[in-house]
């Protein structure tokens, strides 16, 4: 997970030129779902870097990295393990905190403002939101890009 939060933080996250758009009425149903009043927020803020987000994990998983499936895998075990104690809100909030400490301590991870950090852990957050990896998904949830 401390190797793509290495990448992203090179990243301009600024430029939104080549970010995709995702299906935002299907986002809001999964957001409305979880009762996520406060994450909604970040959830709208960060959700549109999905895309280049994806292309990343394309690019590693194309060289056999399984880099995809690893940083999902890891947030998804953070969102289980806060599941049984935390709900709504309180619960995206723990993920972030929990992935954030997790790249925090990992060995290969390079140093990073603390801003650049956090931003980073949202976005693939928000990733994994996004991607059914985390939360209940209404009854015929589609993320697909629009």
């Amino acid at each position: 997970m401390a190797s793509i939060i290495n990448i992203l933080s090179t990243e301009d996250w600024d430029n939104t030129e080549n970010s995709n758009q995702i299906n935002s009425f299907e986002i809001d149903r999964k957001i409305n779902h979880n009762n996520l009043i406060t994450s909604k927020l970040i959830i709208d803020d960060y959700s549109l870097h999905y895309g280049r987000v994806d292309k990343i994990y394309t690019e590693f998983d194309s060289l056999g990295l399984n880099k995809s499936s690893s940083v999902l895998g890891n947030i998804r075990k953070e969102y289980v393990k806060a599941k049984g104690i935390l709900n709504d809100d309180n619960l995206f909030f723990e993920v972030l905190k929990k992935v954030q400490e997790k790249i925090q301590s990992s060995a290969n991870y390079v140093q990073t403002p603390i801003d650049a950090l956090e931003l980073c852990v949202n976005i693939l957050v928000v990733d994994a939101f996004i991607r059914c990896k985390i939360f209940e998904n209404p009854e015929n949830y589609n993320y697909a890009t629009t």
